[in-house]
């Protein structure tokens, strides 16, 4: 048996309404990459003269080649980069709580984020991401990953004591 699709999941949770369940992914997906599109044309035209036209069939042109040379992994590399996302926002968010509490000045903030990241550096475990570094403690637990709860809890601390 292959791995499970996301169309699966959608017919064994849809049923009988898998092809409005459907049709409302691809109106997504078709909705999504038009903004993207826009976007990008606005881009290139801001850094190049040319007309829309031509900036929107490059980039059209564009996207579908990077599309095609890396969809093979793009799924997993999109798991792996929104999953590791919670590497800069936990102690983004100590922080912002912390600011709650006692605000100060935003120096202060980013020199907390900084300790909180480096403090949190042997509890990391990347490898489930395909980064190749596990932290000392990491290790040492199996390779369980508390980076995140810890940077978290970093974050606070040395914003209120700064």
């Amino acid at each position: 048996m292959g791995k499970p699709s996301p169309i699966a999941d959608v017919l064994g949770i849809l049923g009988k309404y898998f092809i409005a369940g459907v049709s409302i992914m691809i109106l997504g997906i078709i909705s999504a990459d038009a903004l993207n599109l826009y976007t990008n044309t606005v881009a290139l035209t801001s850094i190049v003269k040319t007309k829309k036209r031509i900036a929107t069939l490059i980039a059209g042109v564009l996207g579908f080649i990077i599309f095609y040379f890396v969809y093979q992994n793009f799924l997993n590399f999109l798991i792996n980069f929104l999953s590791s996302l919670g590497y800069w926002i936990s102690p983004w968010i100590g922080i912002l709580i912390a600011y709650t509490m006692k605000k100060k000045d935003w120096k202060i903030a980013w020199l907390s984020f900084a300790a909180a990241i480096i403090l949190g550096l042997p509890f990391m475990n990347l490898k489930q991401y395909g980064i190749p570094y596990e932290g000392l403690v990491s290790s040492i637990l199996g390779g369980i990953d508390i980076s995140q709860i810890i940077m978290l809890i970093v974050s606070i601390v040395v914003y209120m004591i700064l």
